[in-house]
């Protein structure tokens, strides 16, 4: 399966958690923060099988993030990348994928997230 995400292009970090699972915040610390009130709230179920989050397509990664939202985290070092998932949870909000190590990742462009 097909899924984007953001994360930052060396340390892997998403916007909530780090790569080792620690809380870091970064949302709350965007200007618009479109996705501050998402229940992204630790959940064991989630570390226990390694599972990072995801979306399925640009719609749903617009649902998450203005486009100010990721300007903004590319200022700080954050892309948009695409992944295929072999490993995957489709939820309503979210694709969940167990990421390995030099799993190869595509940037993607700003320019090229366009509504579908």
């Amino acid at each position: 399966m097909i899924v984007y995400r953001i994360e930052h292009k060396d340390t892997e970090n998403g916007m909530w958690y780090n790569k080792d699972g620690s809380y870091n915040g970064l949302i709350h610390e965007l200007s618009n923060a479109q996705a501050k009130d998402f229940p992204m709230d630790y959940d064991e179920k989630y570390s226990l099988k390694n599972l990072i989050s995801g979306v399925k397509d640009f719609n749903q990664l617009l649902e998450w993030f203005s486009r100010r939202d990721i300007e903004e985290l590319m200022e700080r070092g954050y892309q948009i990348y695409k992944f295929i998932a072999k490993e995957y949870e489709v939820e309503d909000t979210q694709v969940l994928f167990r990421k390995y190590p030099n799993m190869q990742r595509e940037l993607i462009s700003l320019a090229g997230v366009k509504n579908e």
